[in-house]
């Protein structure tokens, strides 16, 4: 594997250490680009990438479906019971939803009149 340098620098203007600073950083990570290189991998390492890419793969399909498995609005009536002993006053909640990528659990917006008083039921 040939290394480029992505700065656009004249020939004349590159100085001779600056040559010398990239060829000793090609030589320093030629044995690197070697050793992981596919074709020079053992069958053990080849094994084991394949396993680890294989797990990190189920991970994330596992993640993805997720909220389609879990029915969170099973959970619904021990939040509304929780929240009733916390806040001493019935709470009722509507449809709940779960979002693994976005980090939601449903919305707070339907338990909100329940939870607030209205100027009306002030004394």
């Amino acid at each position: 594997m040939r290394f480029k340098m992505t700065a656009s620098v004249s020939p004349a203007s590159e100085s001779g250490a600056r040559k010398i600073a990239v060829h000793t950083l090609q030589e320093f990570y030629k044995p690197l680009v070697q050793k992981l290189s596919w074709a020079n991998m053992s069958v053990a390492m080849k094994r084991n990438l394949k396993i680890a890419g294989i797990a990190v793969a189920a991970l994330l399909v596992l993640l993805i479906a997720l909220p389609l498995l879990i029915n969170i609005n099973s959970f619904r009536p021990k939040i509304e019971l929780e929240v009733t002993n916390a806040l001493g006053r019935p709470v009722t909640l509507g449809n709940l939803s779960l979002s693994i990528l976005t980090g939601t659990v449903g919305s707070i917006t339907s338990a909100l009149p329940m939870i607030l008083p209205s100027a009306s039921h002030r004394s």
